[in-house]
């Protein structure tokens, strides 16, 4: 993927913009913390945006409080935004802000601060450098790449792009004898096909989606996870409002929504969560 980052020539960069992530809850605090502790720097909270890929440049730095609690769970998320920044921005600074006494030149200690934070980013390796903060996994206190390798993995159960597979292979069949048949015809085709192997096997899909929806929102590449859930909430309503027409359902053209879906999350899953099963 290009990268949207130009390498700078100075070995110090001046940062002219700091984004934030933290606990919706302390939105307030960490950006109070960051213009009290930071003089002069601008300041914006990274998940009101929308574009990251637009977003980092060399002049800016992203700070990561943690953990975030997450629909009832604490979270780490800075393992899967420098992944997805050595790709997509790989000189941009991030720096792990908590309470934790661990000593790394990526991160700071709440309560042990720095005396000169200008030598703290100075000292900040960019994203694409072998560095790592320990994460405590933890009932309470979970790595959301992992998190994310269930979600793409399955519990003990079929991967979501095997199971998506499976959907888009009966809405093709469905799809494709439906153009051949009458609307009289196509009753059975749903009856046969549609209610009995699709809907089941979607509200399960959904269901699951559903279960880990409320991460998406921290995840980098989290518009695009919400464009496909955007997708499926139409597709669903479209099979909730039965009986199924036929001119409608071949105006919808389901299959080639869900091909575009699974191409989109096989993206993600070999670029960001799992590259090791894709490496032949």
């Amino acid at each position: 993927m290009k990268s949207l980052y130009k390498k700078p020539n100075r070995a110090v960069i001046n940062i002219n913009h700091i984004y934030f992530l933290c606990d919706p809850a302390f939105n307030h605090i960490a950006e109070y913390f960051i213009t009290r502790y930071v003089t002069g720097i601008r300041c914006s909270n990274a998940i009101a945006k929308s574009n990251y890929r637009e977003m980092f440049r060399t002049d800016t730095l992203l700070m990561i409080f943690e953990p975030l609690k997450i629909d009832s769970a604490y979270y780490s998320i800075y393992r899967l935004w420098k992944r997805w920044c050595k790709y997509q921005a790989p000189y941009l600074k991030i720096i792990v802000v908590g309470f934790r006494n661990f000593q790394n030149p990526n991160y700071i200690d709440l309560l042990n601060l720095p005396k000169d934070f200008q030598l703290t980013i100075d000292r900040a390796r960019p994203a694409d450098f072998n560095w790592q903060v320990a994460v405590e996994d933890t009932g309470h206190y979970s790595d959301s790449l992992e998190k994310m390798r269930l979600f793409f993995e399955g519990h003990g159960r079929q991967s979501l792009i095997a199971q998506l597979n499976k959907i888009q292979q009966s809405l093709n069949i469905a799809q494709t004898i439906a153009v051949q048949e009458e609307e009289h015809a196509f009753e059975k085709i749903a009856k046969d096909l549609l209610y009995r192997y699709f809907i089941p096997e979607w509200k399960v899909m959904t269901c699951r989606w559903g279960n880990y929806s409320k991460l998406f929102e921290f995840m980098p590449f989290g518009p695009e996870l919400c464009s496909i859930e955007t997708s499926f909430h139409r597709i669903s309503g479209f099979f909730n409002a039965r009986p199924i027409q036929r001119d409608k359902f071949l105006k919808m053209s389901l299959d080639e929504k869900i091909r575009i879906a699974v191409h989109q999350l096989k993206t993600i899953d070999e670029t960001y969560i799992r590259p090791e099963i894709y490496e032949s």
